[in-house]
């Protein structure tokens, strides 16, 4: 019950945050301007609140389920949006950050009454929390890549200024922005893969087993490969590197949440352990 509680302030801060900005756009940035800072700490409040309250009740961190990682991706972009916040004065990026983040937590509304089921012995390995979390700091990572990349193609090479308290005289364009935020992301999903290899090893023998959620991990890493490789060698404008970085995001996405849509799907052990309550 009191779990059910956090979720839903959470998700209605989320969507109060939504509209705060479209109000700032429409009747202008003066009325709702101490908002922009105060819903995106309240939103990080209940997320942490949730993620620990969670681990007192099931003596075990809170990923198990789609739901709880659902919450646990959310919890790491708004991390990671607070801190970005802390420096920088960007409307954009806080727009399309809070869109996400309600998307995420109208899709775990879906997903509520979802419990876990018995923990597997695969997933008491001591490899299970740190290739969780590292994989989620890609994912938020990359989702703020993709933002970025988004923000480009509709505006172009914005100069963004950082606050005043930052200490940092000089400007930061977007194009860096979206070199820095992928670089990061790619860094977490490549060492979230070698720790999933590890991991598979200890628990089946295997490094590699091509598995449909492991083929599409794979798929993810080559497609951000290829954006460096396409980088390095200019072959590419920064336009069609956006793109593919917007591709490279769909196939994150794919990876975490498609699974299940895939004629193979029922030959995968990474799935969520979870029954109808």
């Amino acid at each position: 019950m009191h779990s059910d509680l956090f979720f839903y302030a959470t998700l209605a801060v989320a969507l109060v945050w939504v509209l705060s900005l479209f109000v700032l756009v429409i009747v202008g940035k003066m009325a709702f301007a101490r908002l922009k800072t105060l819903l995106p700490l309240t939103l990080l409040a209940l997320l942490l609140l949730f993620f620990f309250q969670k681990y007192i009740e099931v003596s075990y961190p809170p990923f198990r389920t789609l739901f709880e990682s659902l919450l646990f991706l959310a919890l790491c972009i708004q991390l990671l949006q607070i801190l970005t916040h802390y420096f920088l004065v960007f409307f954009w990026l806080d727009l399309t950050t809070a869109l996400f983040q309600s998307g995420i937590l109208i899709y775990a509304s879906t997903q509520l009454h979802n419990e876990a089921g018995q923990l597997p012995a695969a997933l008491q390995s001591p490899w299970f929390i740190p290739h969780v979390l590292v994989y989620f700091l890609g994912y938020a990572a990359l989702f703020f890549s993709f933002a970025f990349s988004l923000i480009y193609l509709k505006k172009g090479n914005l100069e963004l200024s950082f606050r005043e308290y930052a200490q940092m005289s000089q400007k930061i364009s977007l194009v860096r922005l979206i070199h820095f935020t992928t670089k990061l992301g790619f860094l977490f999903i490549v060492l979230g893969l070698i720790i999933g290899a590890f991991w598979a090893q200890e628990a089946w023998g295997d490094y590699w087993a091509w598995d449909p959620k492991e083929n599409w991990a794979l798929i993810t890493v080559l497609l951000y490969s290829g954006y460096f490789h396409l980088k390095g060698r200019e072959i590419l404008s920064q336009k069609q590197l956006s793109w593919l970085l917007v591709l490279g995001f769909v196939a994150v996405i794919f990876t975490y949440l498609g699974m299940k849509y895939l004629p193979t799907a029922d030959q995968s052990t990474h799935i969520y352990i979870e029954k109808r309550s």
